[in-house]
């Protein structure tokens, strides 16, 4: 079976009395269907028999007897601290090495960390595809084995606010960022917004929508007038890109119905969680175009023109503008969904309004 050397921060998050990470749980989700043990080094439970609270020690005790212990430990060698030697001062820096040398050695298939530090050094050291961190690992997984999603799971539906429980922890950011969340969330009791949650009935995504014509005196550089779709707000657990395409795609629909010129969103790009947000629109051609500044601090302004094929950029980052003047082909060799596939032929049929050629070499059709 492969190992999966997990760092102090990743078991805190999982055994800790109020997580603090809410993609932890789809972390070790994916670790079990992969069949990876999990491996806990002994530096880490020394880390963590630090806390003060007697309470605290004790639970971790007993709950990381659901881990592998490594009972040989080899210290980093010479040759490979060098290194790291000019950046190393600290207790942590020590137990940092000792965890990637232990992955480097070859003795964990995966190391997955949310310490940043940890993961540039990896990448100095040439094994930065064996050092991820959570979000990072979650889409390596499902990148690689779609046949393990739960499409079932990942389905979403458009619900009333007031329907929405507003105490989930899922909303627990944005009320961290937003003073006025809670009284703006209640205020729209009568709205809609597109959610999707798993078996269990936990937040996995939300959306909502709002239409614009207007200027904006708190946006750099100036925002002119004209009809834009504003993703008012986002955000996505990571269960891999599937599901924030699946968001992308809704958004793209609603650009098209209302036929506006624009789609806009905001965000405070400081936050590590939406980094895989912020990667995701700029896959889809979305580019940073300013700032917006409120009482709650400065967000990123992302911006998508819509109505405009730009040839230097790819497909993906145009879509939904399509160049009419060109054919369009469709080139399949596994369709794992028929009724998904001639749903997405539609699409590029009534957006093109030419005729669109299929070529199927040795097609496999599964339904």
């Amino acid at each position: 079976m492969p190992k999966a050397l997990l760092d102090t921060n990743i078991i805190i998050h999982r055994e800790n009395f109020r997580p603090s990470n809410y993609n932890i749980g789809h972390l070790y989700r994916w670790l079990d269907k992969l069949h990876y043990t999990k491996v806990v080094h002994p530096y880490a439970i020394q880390e963590i028999e630090k806390y003060n609270s007697r309470k605290v020690q004790e639970s971790f005790s007993i709950k990381l007897e659901a881990y592998e212990h490594i009972q040989v430990v080899s210290e980093p060698t010479a040759d490979f601290l060098k290194n790291f030697t000019e950046q190393d001062k600290t207790e942590n820096d020590k137990i940092d090495n000792a965890l990637l040398f232990y992955a480097f050695s070859g003795k964990a298939d995966i190391l997955i960390t949310e310490d940043k530090k940890l993961i540039g050094k990896a990448e100095k050291i040439c094994i930065k595809d064996k050092v991820l961190s959570i979000n990072q690992f979650i889409v390596k997984a499902t990148e690689e084995n779609p046949a393990l999603i739960d499409y079932k799971m990942l389905a979403v539906k458009k619900e009333l606010f007031g329907k929405i429980d507003l105490n989930s922890s899922f909303f627990g950011s944005f009320k961290e960022d937003y003073k006025e969340f809670f009284d703006w969330f209640n205020k729209k009791s009568e709205e809609m917004a597109y959610i999707c949650k798993d078996d269990k009935g936990d937040m996995l995504g939300f959306l909502y929508l709002k239409i614009e014509d207007e200027n904006y005196g708190n946006i750099t550089p100036f925002f002119d007038k004209k009809k834009r779709l504003k993703i008012g707000t986002f955000k996505v657990l990571s269960t891999g890109f599937r599901l924030g395409e699946r968001f992308i795609k809704i958004i793209f629909d609603n650009a098209i119905q209302y036929g506006v010129e624009e789609i806009y969103l905001t965000m405070f790009e400081y936050r590590d969680d939406l980094q895989v947000l912020a990667d995701l629109l700029v896959k889809w051609g979305f580019v940073k175009y300013g700032k917006k500044t409120t009482r709650n601090g400065e967000e990123t302004v992302f911006v998508k023109k819509l109505g405009v094929y730009d040839s230097n950029l790819s497909v993906k980052e145009n879509f939904p503008n399509i160049l009419y003047s060109k054919q369009k082909f469709i080139f399949l060799v596994f369709i794992y969904n028929l009724p998904v596939f001639f749903h997405l032929l539609l699409t590029l049929y009534i957006q093109s309004g030419s005729c669109i050629r299929q070529i199927f070499p040795s097609a496999v059709l599964r339904t």
